[in-house]
């Protein structure tokens, strides 16, 4: 899991809604309770950017956690190591 209950995060990805609501990365929300496995409740609960309908949950792939100590870094858990560059 990226975040815990009660974290900040931040909306790094909007995946199965198409282009509509892209404007949502980057927003900083607060992990609520999760559900489902591995979806988040957030507050603010954010809403289509059209104004018609608002998501109940987000993907805890959806966001990055924004802690404010030198917590162990987790990155490779998800991310393989960079190659390097060969001139």
């Amino acid at each position: 899991m990226n975040c815990k209950q009660g974290e900040l995060g931040i909306v790094v990805a909007v995946r199965g809604v198409g282009d509509k609501n892209k404007g949502h990365i980057g927003k900083i929300v607060t992990a609520v309770e999760r559900i489902h496995g591995d979806q988040w409740i957030t507050e603010p609960v954010l809403l289509d950017l059209d104004g018609t309908s608002c998501w109940l949950s987000l993907d805890d792939s959806e966001l990055r956690p924004i802690r404010d100590s030198d917590g162990q870094d987790e990155t490779l858990t998800w991310q393989p190591v960079p190659a390097k560059e060969t001139a």
